[in-house]
């Protein structure tokens, strides 16, 4: 974050520029995107990790309406902005959004791929295989409870009504 002001603005421009170059000479996105944030932001509580707002956050937790609909909408893996916010001017950097494959093309994460020459290209990869999967797997499991309740609820309906509950209560006296 920076000042909302006409200087705070050009500020976060030469920096936007600083970053492409950086990244066009082989430093990882992320970490010339943290390098930045931990020097020039006035925010105090996201400067000392790198401007990180947080980690796999859903949407809506943002403190910023403004940056909260930026991380779903800003492309994966680039530098955005800037940013005009109640709060100042930001820059803005997706480095991982999950359960969005399909408006990412199929991508979930940018990833350091090292270069031949030196240093490393910023890529956008797949989702970790490794990963929870908030996709088919997903998809599958809540399909599976719902057959599950659905099926245990009916063989519970049918094993209720062919109780005799006359039987059943004259036995009990």
């Amino acid at each position: 974050r920076w000042s909302p002001t006409t200087a705070g603005r050009a500020e976060c421009l030469q920096i936007k520029q600083e970053l492409s170059a950086a990244t066009a000479a082989g430093e990882f996105v992320v970490d010339a995107f943290s390098a930045a944030a931990a020097t020039h932001s006035l925010d105090e509580e996201s400067r000392p990790n790198g401007g990180l707002l947080g980690v796999r956050l859903r949407q809506g937790v943002c403190r910023l309406p403004e940056l909260d609909r930026a991380c779903f909408c800003s492309p994966l893996g680039r530098v955005t902005g800037p940013l005009q916010t109640s709060q100042g001017v930001h820059l803005l950097l997706v480095e991982e959004r999950i359960g969005l494959q399909m408006h990412d093309a199929g991508m979930s994460r940018v990833v350091a791929q090292p270069r031949q020459e030196g240093g490393v290209r910023s890529v956008l990869a797949p989702p970790d295989p490794g990963e929870a999967g908030d996709g088919p797997e997903l998809l599958l499991s809540l399909l599976g409870l719902a057959v599950v309740s659905v099926a245990g609820g009916q063989l519970i309906g049918a094993m209720a009504s062919a109780v005799d509950l006359g039987a059943m209560a004259s036995a009990v006296r």
